[in-house]
């Protein structure tokens, strides 16, 4: 990984090399996917479009006609379901960030949170994860995700309480203050 934004003999990152190195990865995809859809003889329009009749399609000005339609649009990400929500970003949003903050929740115990924390971890920032149920990476092997948890290079996993209740708003002091459960865990960054 050396180059690629990871040291790994001093195990550290450089945050800016690694974001333009995911840049490199994730901006040729549309185009990519784009020219191999014309390359199958697959048209692809853009816009907004409206069904004018059974196989017509009007997008902009033009109307298509065809005998099979597909209309793919990126889904939107999915809305989080607590007070405070304002206060998050999503993963994309994350890896766009110009800078951590010296500290960092990531609110779910799945794959990317796990992860983004270690990222965060070695890039400076001081991670919490804060997972809804008995175990984050519920479908792994407890033995493994136990082992990572306790070496997690500096990112914590907090459980609370089992009513799933999360809320964020902001502090006096510009960070955001979280509370999670019922009295179960709370904490400030």
């Amino acid at each position: 990984m050396r180059g690629k934004g990871i040291d790994a003999a001093a195990l550290s990152i450089n945050r800016p090399v690694l974001v333009e190195r995911k840049r490199g990865f994730t901006d040729i995809v549309p185009g990519r996917l784009q020219d191999g859809l014309l390359g199958d003889g697959v048209d692809s329009m853009h816009g907004q479009a409206r069904f004018t009749g059974p196989n017509t399609l009007v997008i902009g000005d033009p109307s298509y006609v065809a005998s099979h339609v597909l209309i793919a649009r990126e889904p939107p990400s999915k809305p989080f379901g607590f007070p405070g929500r304002q206060h998050v970003i999503d993963s994309a949003d994350f890896m766009e960030l110009p800078g951590l903050p010296p500290r960092i929740l990531f609110v779910g115990g799945g794959f990317i949170s796990f992860e983004f924390a270690h990222i965060a971890a070695c890039a400076g920032s001081t991670p919490v994860i804060l997972d809804r149920g008995p175990r984050p990476l519920k479908w792994v092997d407890p033995d493994l995700v136990e082992l990572l948890i306790s070496r997690g290079g500096g990112a914590s996993v907090l459980r609370p309480s089992r009513e799933r209740r999360i809320a964020v708003g902001e502090s006096v002091a510009g960070g955001s203050v979280v509370g999670a459960g019922a009295g179960g865990c709370e904490g400030t960054s």
